[in-house]
Order: structure tokens, then C-alpha cells, then sequence
């Protein structure tokens, strides 16, 4: 069974991994450093709580290699890329071509793009839907809403669509839906923050 959406979701259940592990190696980062823009990554030492009872903090920019940021939650840690996807390994160039599509973040602005593993091939599309403003326990926020649809292609079937709420000018990840529209595995929770102490 596949288990999409690695980032928050399954840090939340409490694994424990280090950035180490989860670093894809040097030779697998294929894609040119030109187009590299440094990622937009929420302040260092934000903690945000879950109204499923979790939390993680987000730790800022990795040191070694600028588009990604880094968060805790429990004893793990997990790297996005520009803050949008957690990037499996031996996946990273065909993520980061994929991601870069969507900087700056615009109303409108979608990236499709497919990526190759061990277990097959995978459609993903990332949009910009809108800027909004939610409501959530934490307080009232203006937003990105970013959806983001993972499918599975030939014999998989899997399709999970999960929607983000990137509190705009500071990019803290302030609401969550996940859904698996078809197919085994977990797209990933479904939160809204509870809390916020910024860093």
C-alpha cells in the first residue's frame, strides 16, 4: 500500500527519522541551481497545534540546500520543497522541475508534472485555487488555498486530492483537508490549527 503525502501527515502519526535520512542523494539532484529560487520558508520556532491533537514546528530554510524547509513534529524531522511538497527519495529532480512552476504563488497558477519510483509512475498537479480568508480555532487568516491531487497511472488507481491553507506573507500551514477519492493509502489528516505561537 502506497502512503502519499509523506510531509506533515505522517509526521503527525509519530514516526521518528532524521533529515539525514530523508535527504536524497547529492547525485540525484539533477536539475540546475540557476533556477533555484531560495524557498519562502515560515519563521523559525513556530509551533503550531492540531485540532487532532498534534503538533510541529517549523524550523526554517535547510542549511544545505535553500528551496527546502524544514519542521518538527515529535521526535521527526521532514523537509518540504518550497514549502508545497515533502519530496520522496529518488524523486527529487522531477519535484523540484514540477514546484518551481508554481513560484511566485498566484491566483490561477498550476503545475502538472509526473514523477517516477520504484512503486510506478504518478500524476501530480499543484494549484493556486484562490486568496482567502479562513477561519479556523487559531484565529482568522488571510490565505493561499493550494490544492494538490496525487494519481496513480497504468494499473494504479489511487487518486488523493488534499487541499492547504498557507496563511499569505508568512506561508504557516494553518488548515488541511485530505481526501482519497479512489484506491488504498492515506492522502494524508485533516486539521486546523488550534494554536499558533510564532516564532
Amino acid at each position: 500500500m502506497r502512503v502519499l503525502m509523506m510531509g506533515l501527515a505522517v509526521a503527525l502519526m509519530g514516526c521518528q527519522q532524521d533529515v539525514a535520512s530523508i535527504r536524497p542523494a547529492t547525485s540525484q539532484m539533477t536539475v540546475a541551481a540557476a533556477s533555484a529560487v531560495p524557498a519562502d520558508c515560515p519563521p523559525a520556532n513556530t509551533v503550531i497545534r492540531t485540532s487532532i491533537g498534534s503538533e510541529f514546528t517549523y524550523l526554517g530554510r535547510d542549511p544545505s540546500d535553500a528551496e527546502f524547509c524544514v519542521w518538527r513534529a515529535r521526535d521527526r524531522l521532514g523537509r518540504d520543497l518550497h514549502n508545497l511538497r515533502p519530496v520522496p527519495a529518488g524523486t527529487e529532480a522531477f519535484h523540484r522541475a514540477g514546484v518551481r512552476q508554481m513560484l511566485p504563488l498566484s491566483v490561477g497558477r498550476v503545475a502538472q508534472y509526473q514523477s517516477r519510483s520504484s512503486d510506478g509512475a504518478w500524476n501530480h498537479t499543484i494549484r493556486v485555487v484562490s486568496a482567502d480568508t479562513v477561519t479556523v480555532p487559531a484565529g482568522r487568516f488571510d490565505v493561499w488555498v493550494v490544492e494538490r491531487i496525487e494519481e496513480g497511472t497504468f494499473n494504479n488507481g489511487y487518486r488523493g486530492e488534499q487541499v492547504f491553507y498557507f496563511e499569505r506573507g508568512t506561508g504557516v500551514l494553518v488548515k488541511q483537508v485530505s481526501r482519497l477519492v479512489r484506491g488504498t493509502g492515506s492522502p494524508g489528516s485533516t486539521w486546523e490549527a488550534v494554536s499558533i505561537t510564532r516564532g
